[in-house]
């Protein structure tokens, strides 16, 4: 006998509260300004899920949108989380909506994400399985709605660790290419060039211990560096990504700028074997315009990587995490990384956690912080600069 599933159709209102109304699958109230056209929302969602046979609830959540969805799944040991997204930007463009990303981010379940232009509207519907286990056979819905299932505590870490692990091995693939040719090859190339302009240079040991203007068992030295250095900005990258704000243009920016000035500082120093050919600018571009390519080239390729129907989603586990291997020479850096996302799960998994991290706060206090360090590298990049072009 197929296996059904039990939905409990919900919508998260305000709180502010000044009429009420009636779920007419249930019979309960609904507070809110917006009562009645809550209630029709969710009596169309079960009309249609008991067309199909499904059993269905239905319930309004009040709060913080997200955080009152993260806790229903939590509450009902949920399976998968299916929830709808804004259909496009006004230039046409596709567009997933501050709320979304941040289910995607911190539900600990599978998360489907479901259009909503044809409704424009946001719902989102619970789902439980009914024993016996099995298959889920849950009927159609409609307006972008959130399904949430049974499941065990093993199986969501279980679940979440696996979608960390191939996320994870998207981004170290993406950050290890890049660094290999933007950082490797790029810098080979940039370093050329001023042995070119200044043949006097040709031989002469560098900042980082290589030779100018000639390739030596110390250049393949540096490929292999480099890409363990795209590795560890890859891991950054997987940290921080959830901070990006605005439209996507807007983030490839701000992403690029970020690395540009503050890994920019660290390399132009006044006192550097590099700083010393002319012109003294190009040298000063080219350490700052590498990382800034790196991260912006990072951006594009590890969001692409990450698209559900990329081979990291698809592939066999194992295939899939190959590119964590990357890590092994990094293993302190591994070790930290990994201590990071497990204490983020566990805090995800109570509810206050998940309050403080859905919180508006929590992310402005993480950016205001990168904002400072970004604005210190900026001032000392500016000084180095002024004093190495006098």
């Amino acid at each position: 006998m197929p296996e059904r599933a039990c939905l409990a159709a919900s919508r998260v209102v305000g709180p502010a509260a000044v009429s009420s109304a009636t779920i007419p699958a249930t019979g309960r109230p609904i507070a809110g300004r917006r009562g009645h056209h809550v209630a029709s929302v969710l009596a169309r969602v079960s009309s249609l899920a008991e067309d199909e046979g499904v059993a269905v609830d239905t319930q309004v959540l009040s709060g913080a949108v997200g955080t009152a969805i993260l806790d229903a799944a939590r509450d009902w040991d949920a399976d998968v989380v299916i929830i709808g997204k804004s259909a496009r930007l006004a230039t046409g463009e596709p567009y997933v909506g501050a709320l979304t990303r941040h289910v995607l981010e911190f539900a600990d379940e599978p998360v489907l994400v479901v259009s909503g232009r044809a409704t424009g509207r946001r719902s989102c519907a619970i789902c439980r399985k009914v024993r016996p286990p099995g298959r889920h056979d849950v009927g159609p819905m409609e307006g972008g709605n959130m399904a949430l299932g049974a499941a065990t505590d093993a199986g969501v870490w279980r679940v979440t660790a696996e979608r960390t692990v191939r996320r994870l091995a998207a981004v170290s693939w993406a950050g290890a290419l890049l660094g290999l040719l933007v950082g490797g090859v790029g810098s080979r190339l940039g370093m050329m060039l001023l042995a070119r302009l200044n043949p006097q240079a040709t031989g002469v040991t560098s900042d980082d211990g290589f030779t100018m203007g000639q390739l030596s068992p110390q250049s393949v030295n540096l490929l292999v560096v480099t890409t363990l250095i795209g590795v560890f900005g890859a891991g950054v990258y997987f940290l921080l990504r959830g901070l990006m704000i605005g439209p996507r243009w807007f983030q490839i920016l701000s992403i690029s700028l970020g690395p540009a000035v503050v890994v920019g500082n660290q390399l132009v120093h006044a006192d550097g074997v590099d700083f010393t050919l002319a012109p003294v600018w190009l040298a000063i571009a080219m350490f700052v315009l590498i990382p800034g390519i790196y991260a912006a080239l990072l951006t594009v390729l590890a969001e692409r990587w990450l698209r559900p129907e990329s081979r990291f989603a698809s592939a066999p586990l194992w295939m899939a995490a190959l590119p964590l291997l990357l890590w092994v020479p990094l293993a302190p850096f591994a070790a930290a990384l990994a201590v990071i996302l497990v204490a983020s799960a566990a805090v995800q998994r109570s509810a206050s956690g998940r309050a403080l991290l859905a919180h508006p706060a929590s992310a402005w206090v993480l950016r205001g912080g990168l904002t400072v360090v970004f604005a210190v590298s900026l001032v000392e990049l500016v000084r180095v600069t002024a004093t190495l072009v006098q």
